[in-house]
């Protein structure tokens, strides 16, 4: 009975790295330009906030930093989570002002969205968002946090672009 009982969990353990293992080669064969369509990256964040504009959220957006030097890997995985947080600000507290920040230093990436908490805040409503962005943080071993801050809602990720960082 141990015996089956370690095999189940060690063939767990395998199937879980089998798993994190293509997710991080479909990165890096985003990275060297498979022959799939060009993903969305931070060059493209103008675009999207235009359309969460036309959608009726107020966005300000605030850059730091060239995204330009940001490795595509990390930029596609940044792009998505500033469209995640954006999709969530609308869906859990309607049409609020979104604060974006996004920096670029050295180091890292940083993100930060904000918006008030608003009256759909604690309606549970099904979706994989923040889980989607940790999971998105975690294969760029960075950092995430999300979660109300007062009466706003914050999110906060920060991705480290150092090559001994990056996974590969």
């Amino acid at each position: 009975a141990f015996v089956a009982t370690a095999l189940d969990a060690i063939a767990d353990a395998g199937r879980a790295a089998l798993a994190d293992l293509d997710h991080v080669l479909g990165l890096l064969r985003d990275e060297a330009g498979g022959d799939r369509a060009p993903q969305p990256d931070l060059g493209d964040l103008d675009a999207l906030v235009d359309g969460a504009r036309s959608a009726g959220v107020p966005v300000a957006l605030r850059r730091e930093g060239a995204t330009g030097n940001v490795p595509r890997a990390v930029s596609r995985e940044a792009y998505r989570i500033v469209q995640e947080g954006l999709t969530n600000a609308l869906r859990h507290a309607g049409p609020v002002p979104v604060d974006v920040r996004v920096t670029v230093a050295a180091d890292a990436v940083e993100l930060e969205l904000t918006n008030p908490l608003g009256a759909r805040a604690a309606q549970p409503v099904g979706g994989r968002g923040i889980a989607g962005m940790r999971e998105r943080v975690s294969v760029l071993r960075g950092e995430l946090s999300a979660g109300p801050d007062g009466e706003r809602w914050r999110v906060a990720a920060r991705l480290p672009v150092g090559p001994e960082k990056i996974p590969g």
